[in-house]
């Protein structure tokens, strides 16, 4: 997997893990290498409610269109 793609998404990672139940520092440093104790937050609860949100409809864009294919009905190759 490309590194980059994660690079910026450390937040949502911790959010998620933090969404599931609180943990200490070293739990999250041996997931994602942070050195604090975290606790979600309500603010934090709707932010990741709001970052998976967009997560999903990333990747439901992206599924859509790894599956389509050229047969798919009403398909037209219009060259710009």
């Amino acid at each position: 997997m490309n590194k980059g793609i994660l690079k910026g998404q450390i937040d949502t990672l911790i959010l998620s893990l933090l969404h599931r139940r609180d943990m200490y520092g070293f739990e999250l440093a041996q997931i994602v290498r942070v050195r604090k104790y975290y606790r979600l937050t309500s603010v934090g609860e709707e932010g990741f409610k709001q970052k998976r949100l967009k997560w999903e409809f990333v990747r439901d864009v992206i599924d859509f269109f790894l599956d389509w294919r050229l047969d798919f009905p009403g398909y037209q190759l219009i060259r710009i």
